[in-house]
């Protein structure tokens, strides 16, 4: 290969489309993919609009889906044997979260609106009572 940017792409060669679609499936970069093709990025969007009627971006986002959903699969099939990636999934896709415990101690006396949102906040919990320490230490 000569010089980047010096070679010709042919809208008509199928090795190249075949190496374009899997250098945008495995989620390339125009920079990468350009270095692969050993052509300037000028080139390749010529080569793009000559071989699908439409620009390197938009190209890009119809082959590179491929690549993301192939990536989705064999993460899902992982999260079948791997709970951390099960716990992964979960918090991606079905917006899990992990519980956490928070223990407030408050003033029992103090009239500020931030105590009294609090107090509202705890006292409104479905086990109906307050999770708060009074300022004593005491649990309710």
């Amino acid at each position: 290969m000569g010089a980047l940017g010096d070679r010709k792409l042919s809208p008509t060669d199928e090795r190249v489309k075949k190496q374009f679609i899997e250098l945008c499936r495995q989620q390339d970069t125009k920079d990468e993919i350009c270095a692969v093709l050993d052509v300037t990025p000028k080139t390749l969007q010529r080569w793009c609009i000559e071989t699908y009627g439409m620009g390197f971006s938009l190209v890009y986002k119809r082959m590179s889906s491929g690549g993301k959903s192939s990536l989705r699969k064999t993460q899902f099939r992982h999260a079948e044997t791997s709970p951390s990636m099960a716990m992964y999934l979960g918090k991606i896709y079905l917006n899990q979260k992990e519980k956490e415990d928070v223990h407030v101690v408050l003033n029992s006396n103090a009239d500020d609106p931030m105590t009294q949102a609090i107090k509202a906040m705890y006292s409104s919990n479905d086990n109906g009572g307050n999770d708060y320490d009074e300022e004593d230490g005491s649990e309710d």
